[in-house]
């Protein structure tokens, strides 16, 4: 019965884990539209959509929204490992000229609806934040029922007298 119970509860979780893995691409992909957007805007304003500067940002963030699906933390890990940090840091861009802050600004944002749907998406850190989820709740669920039975016992020892409560006490224990 266990086997039974933990396969369909298995199959539940990873259900679930596939809708919230639809639901935060979606969510991650509306951002970087939203940023886009505001990009958009944001040149329409200051200069025009010709500027060369949000051709590149048009361009970096139409391939997060394309590839976004094709992310996941496991292999950026290891792209980061294999590649290494000094390269990573080597091809960040730098941005001059009155856009660069707005740039920056719009790349931060970027990765950082990249890096939230990333952690999101990982089977390994799905899991482990249920397990932990669970652990919290039952162990807030036993102290507070651990809890409970020890002011019914003490209502139970004192509620007519103390003598008359030991022995109910002794009949309590008898009895079990």
């Amino acid at each position: 019965m266990e086997i039974i119970s933990l396969v369909i509860s298995s199959m539940g979780l990873l259900f679930i884990w596939g809708a919230w893995k639809r639901v935060s691409l979606d969510t991650c992909r509306d951002s970087l539209f939203d940023q886009r957007e505001a990009a958009r805007d944001y040149f329409l304003e200051t200069s025009s959509l010709a500027h060369p500067d949000y051709k590149y940002l048009r361009d970096m963030l139409n391939a997060h929204i394309r590839f976004t699906e094709d992310f996941d933390f496991v292999t950026i890990l290891m792209v980061l490992r294999k590649v290494g940090k000094e390269y990573y840091r080597a091809k960040k861009p730098t941005y001059r000229g009155e856009n660069a802050q707005f740039l920056e600004e719009n790349r931060k944002m970027a990765m950082q609806s990249i890096s939230v749907y990333l952690v999101e998406t990982s089977l390994i850190l799905f899991s482990m934040s249920w397990f932990l989820l669970l652990t919290k709740v039952f162990t807030e669920n036993w102290s507070s029922l651990k809890e409970s039975a020890s002011r019914r016992l003490l209502n139970f020892v004192v509620g007519s007298g103390r003598a008359n409560g030991l022995e109910r006490v002794e009949s309590l224990v008898l009895t079990c």
